[in-house]
């Protein structure tokens, strides 16, 4: 029953409509953890079934549950006609709300306009910008917590890190 009203999400999305590239970084990651999560099952000789990828990597599922989610459908109600994924998403997100900042559950404001935030991510950029283009130990963003990940040499940033 939910999977029909996942297919007929996936299916709203049009072809040619404008992709959120916020919700394509956070696919991206999910897509990063699920594949480590595949790989460790493989490690310890597959002690869990090994999902059905062509389900999982749909893109434009995602997408979609992303628009509609965005247009005040809660999740809540999207699982509401199956109570098993609903008992689970809750279990799911009680244990993972007592591991993170209370911030991250206050009710979100109204976003900015594209133009506000292009600015506000060039200006940030600039300020968090070290070094020169030419110079690649530090040419990350100071806010990414991935940011050491585009380190090459990381002894060089250590190095230069307790300099500072």
């Amino acid at each position: 029953m939910l999977y029909e009203e996942f297919q007929r999400v996936k299916e709203q999305t049009r072809p040619g409509t404008r992709l959120d590239l916020d919700t394509a970084h956070i696919f991206c990651q999910w897509q990063c953890c699920l594949q480590m999560g595949m790989y460790l099952n493989q490690l310890l000789s597959t002690p869990l079934p090994e999902p059905d990828l062509t389900r999982l990597y749909s893109g434009s599922l995602v997408h979609g549950l992303c628009r509609q989610l965005l247009t005040s459908t809660s999740v809540e109600s999207l699982l509401s006609m199956c109570p098993e994924a609903k008992q689970l998403y809750e279990h799911l997100f009680n244990a993972t709300r007592s591991y993170a900042p209370a911030e991250l559950f206050l009710p979100k404001g109204k976003s900015n306009s594209k133009k506000k935030r292009q600015k506000r991510h060039s200006t940030s950029w600039s300020k968090n910008r070290v070094g020169t283009t030419s110079d690649t130990r530090c040419w990350y963003e100071g806010s990414n917590r991935f940011g050491l990940l585009m380190v090459e040499n990381l002894e060089e940033h250590i190095e230069v890190s307790e300099l500072e």
